[in-house]
């Protein structure tokens, strides 16, 4: 009896590969690009991914959390959306959530949406800084009657939160005469 159960013991472990390591599986996190970011260029990097992937969580983690640190998010719209969203003027980080889960059920899911930022500005004081850039949005609405390019011109106040992690702390928005700006797309989605 021994003898037989040494012998098949042999047989399955020389067929089966029993103790071979298996290739492990793709996690299926929905956090894809985003990476720690501990620098401001880092930040604007994840709110383009965030935005190109359509993942909420990401682009929600580069704004501030209230939980850790005493500030709230604030954003400033552009004027003349604030007259046709009025939507947008106590507009606050969850509305930001909304406004993201609304547009990621709107566009195309095959396609991305692209922000492009360029023309930057930077004041880097310590722990806060402002950046400011030139912005461009492109979306593929599902629905042909809403824009498709979105430009304008961005300001934001980032700070090293308790985690020493850059966030987005204010966001203000300025339009460009003839385009629509994100303060539309926001309040357009919300």
């Amino acid at each position: 009896m021994k003898k037989f159960l040494v012998i098949f013991l042999l047989i399955l472990v020389t067929t089966c590969d029993v103790f071979e390591t298996r290739e492990p599986e793709n996690p299926n996190t929905g956090r894809t690009e985003f990476v720690t970011p501990t620098t401001p260029e880092i930040l604007f990097n994840n709110l383009k991914s965030s935005l190109r992937e359509k993942i909420v969580e990401n682009y929600m983690q580069c704004l501030i959390d209230p939980t850790l640190t005493e500030s709230e998010f604030i954003f400033i719209p552009n004027a003349s959306s604030l007259q046709n969203y009025p939507a947008l003027s106590n507009w606050e980080r969850s509305s930001e959530q909304q406004y993201f889960n609304n547009l990621k059920t709107s566009v195309n899911d095959e396609s991305a949406v692209i922000l492009e930022l360029f023309n930057e500005f930077q004041n880097i004081q310590g722990s806060s800084a402002t950046f400011q850039y030139d912005y461009r949005i492109i979306i593929s609405p599902v629905d042909n009657s809403i824009p498709s390019e979105y430009r304008g011109t961005a300001i934001f106040t980032i700070i090293l939160d308790s985690r020493n992690y850059w966030v987005i702390l204010n966001w203000e928005d300025i339009g460009i005469e003839g385009f629509s700006s994100w303060s539309d797309l926001k309040g357009r989605f919300y």
